[in-house]
Formats: structure tokens, C-alpha cells, sequence
């Protein structure tokens, strides 16, 4: 298998200064962010589908900013699992079905979670479109509603049936239309992309475990290990 690392050219100051550029002409030319995504960072795939690695607890350095995003679980939890994830991705949407839930359910008091954006265009052509549209329902205090129809409804991420989802959802539709349509939300999704390469993120879905990088799927029990391992230090 081809090392997914090859692919990345970029250094962290480049891509950065290449993000800032784009974000100033390629909206202006009416780039869309899917293609900027694309040609900034030629992508890796899904998690689950990469090889293994040796250590997986390597510590992140940096704190990745949550301010002001939505989450589930008290605030102050002694745990905080930061996931970046992609809307078309099937292992997030495992993950969402077979794990958050039924985490939170035996775990209350413990968690905070927390949903940043990872869209990988090269192989999800929605993926990027699907980000901002669960940050217009964000905007409508509907994250969590929208997110979970996000992934219930892989096969339908265009641009119709995002807008029919928000209705689903109870959503103010002329207020999302306006929104989505805007790419208004852009500029959020493109820096969490940012983000989650500058620690360390190459595919989805990626999971930072009060620090602790996770990669790809895990079984409910295996993944809840390390949950506890965390609360425990």
C-alpha cells in the first residue's frame, strides 16, 4: 500500500500561507472549497482503510481550539474527544451509530464531545458542501439533528437533498438555503481542515482523546478502553 505520507508536500507554514491566499482569491473568483480543499491537500482516504500504526498514543502538543463549537456533554468532563470527521466517510458514520451514543449513554458525566471538520474531497465530493451545511444548522442550534441525518443519509449529500434534511430536521429553510448557498460557512470548515493536518490528521475518522491521537474505527469496547484510560489519568 502506498504511504499516505508521500502525498503531503506541503509544509505547515506553506499550506497555511496557501489557505490564507486561497481564502482571498479563490472565493472571490467563485472558487468552490471542495476544489481548494482538492488542490491544497491531495487526500489519504479513510482511516481505517490506512496502515496501522506503531503508537498510537502520541501526544498532541497543541491544543486544538473548540470555542464556541457544539458538543455533547458537560462542559467541564474530565475527558474531551475532539473527532474529525467527513460526511460521506462510512467509518464515521460507523462510529457515530455504534459508539457516540451508547459512550455517552454508559459515561455521562465523563464526556465532552466535540465534531470538527475533515472533508476529503479527492473521494468525497460532497464531503465539503455536507460540512457546511452542519454549520448552517449549527448557526440554527440544530448541529447535532443535522449531524446525525448526515450520516443516516450518506447517499443523498447534494446539494437538493442537504436542503431537504434541513427540513427534516425542523430547520428554518430560507434562512439555511441562504446560508449553504452563501459559503458563508467556508472559511470555519477550511480551518478546521487546517487544523487537523497541523496535528496531525490524514484521514478520517481521527480522534484526539485529551490529546491522545486515535486513528480510524474502533470497536465499541476498544475504543471505550482508551476512553477510560484517559479518565483515569
Amino acid at each position: 500500500m502506498e504511504n499516505p505520507t508521500k502525498k503531503v508536500t506541503f509544509t505547515v507554514t506553506l499550506a497555511h500561507g496557501l489557505i490564507v491566499l486561497a481564502l482571498i482569491i479563490g472565493f472571490g473568483a467563485g472558487i468552490g472549497l471542495d476544489r481548494l480543499l482538492l488542490n491544497l491537500y491531495p487526500s489519504n482516504g479513510n482511516a481505517s482503510q490506512l496502515e496501522p500504526q506503531d503508537d498510537i498514543g502520541q501526544l498532541s502538543r497543541n491544543q486544538i481550539p473548540i470555542n464556541g463549537r457544539a458538543f455533547l456533554g458537560p462542559e467541564d468532563a474530565p475527558v474531551t474527544i475532539i473527532e474529525f470527521t467527513d460526511y460521506q466517510c462510512p467509518y464515521c458514520a460507523l462510529h457515530s451509530r455504534e459508539n457516540v451514543a451508547q459512550l455517552l449513554e454508559q459515561s455521562p458525566e465523563q464526556i465532552k464531545y466535540v465534531v470538527l471538520n475533515f472533508p476529503i474531497t479527492s473521494i468525497h465530493p460532497w464531503a465539503a458542501q455536507a460540512a457546511q451545511a452542519a454549520e448552517c444548522a449549527d448557526s440554527q442550534g440544530k448541529f447535532w439533528e443535522y449531524h446525525d441525518m448526515l450520516f443516516l443519509n450518506q447517499g443523498s449529500q447534494h446539494n437538493e437533498g442537504l436542503k431537504d434534511m434541513a427540513r427534516q430536521v425542523g430547520l428554518d429553510t430560507d434562512s439555511f438555503n441562504g446560508c449553504l448557498d452563501s459559503g458563508i460557512q467556508s472559511q470555519r470548515v477550511l480551518k478546521d481542515f487546517e487544523e487537523g493536518r497541523n496535528h496531525g490528521v490524514r484521514a478520517t475518522p481521527t480522534f484526539f482523546i485529551n490529546g491522545r491521537i486515535v486513528e480510524g474505527f474502533l470497536p465499541f469496547n476498544d475504543f471505550k478502553s482508551i476512553v477510560d484510560q484517559a479518565a483515569e489519568r
